[in-house]
């Protein structure tokens, strides 16, 4: 059973091209939800289901965002300006 459910991930990730952290991904999910899996090339149509691509996506697009927020807020410290006021005696009718 061990060698079928290894050609069907390397199908998955050779002829299909997905991410390998994708078909992991959805391996995790499959044993976690106690999904049920008739066929080790059932794990193809898990791959394959929108709702799944999507969560995929928000996860990295997540892990990405969390990445740039810590060089964003590293980055801010560094910089600080000054600002001086200069008060200026025009009033408002002076435009007209």
């Amino acid at each position: 059973m061990l060698p079928l459910l290894r050609k069907a991930i390397n199908k998955l990730l050779y002829e299909s091209n997905f991410e390998a952290g994708y078909v992991l991904f959805i391996l995790k999910k499959i044993f976690v939800n106690n999904l049920k899996i008739n066929n080790p090339f059932g794990v193809a149509y898990y791959c394959n289901e929108g709702r799944n691509i999507t969560e995929w996506n928000k996860l990295k697009a997540n892990e990405e965002y969390q990445k740039i927020k810590n060089d964003i807020i590293q980055s801010n410290e560094e910089i600080k300006t000054e600002f001086t006021y200069i008060p200026n005696n025009k009033k408002w009718t002076d435009l007209i």
